[in-house]
């Protein structure tokens, strides 16, 4: 089927905005380690945790936007959605353990999943009781020191990045398919 003019401008728009947002995730992925970079000079490891948690988060939408980019795309060609019935809302408040329940009903990568419930888990204990006197501050941050540390860590960040290269790409063999028409 040849795409419309109106399907084909559309899809540029739908591409542009995709491409737009991923700047916006390196930007904001420079801004965080610059700041990490800084806060580790000094041994602040909490306020790194938390850098990364908001990084983490932004970066769960974003997949999520992907894949809602991915689907007003095949909406727009006529073509099925194996994803049709996930409800891929990704909004503003959604809290992390939300945002990594949609990802889950994509049947994502399990792997990256399980890191992400244990980045989830450590972040509400960090968030809910590093104040309120259950934890003595300097064991806590030495586990999550340990844990920015550590390979858990830096394979989760690698695999969320694949997951949306992996998207992108998808997206983009989609589009090429139907602009050959």
């Amino acid at each position: 089927m040849a795409l419309s003019i109106s399907q084909k401008i559309q899809i540029e728009k739908l591409i542009d905005e995709m491409e737009n947002r991923n700047g916006y995730k390196s930007n904001s992925i420079n801004i965080a380690t610059g700041r990490a970079k800084k806060l580790k000079e000094h041994g602040f490891f909490l306020e790194i945790f938390f850098i990364y948690s908001q990084v983490i988060e932004h970066d769960l939408k974003l997949t999520i936007d992907f894949y809602n980019f991915r689907r007003r795309i095949l909406l727009l060609i006529d073509e099925k959605d194996i994803y049709k019935d996930v409800n891929l809302r990704s909004d503003e408040d959604m809290p992390l353990g939300a945002l990594i329940n949609v990802l889950k009903k994509l049947s994502l990568d399990s792997t990256m999943l399980r890191r992400l419930d244990m980045f989830n888990e450590l972040r509400i204990e960090c968030i809910h009781h590093i104040f309120d006197g259950t934890k003595e501050i300097n064991i806590f941050e030495e586990k999550v020191r340990n844990y920015l540390q550590g390979s858990d860590f830096s394979i989760l960040i690698k695999s969320i990045s694949k997951v949306q290269h992996d998207a992108t790409l998808e997206i983009k063999k989609i589009v090429l398919q139907y602009a050959k028409n």
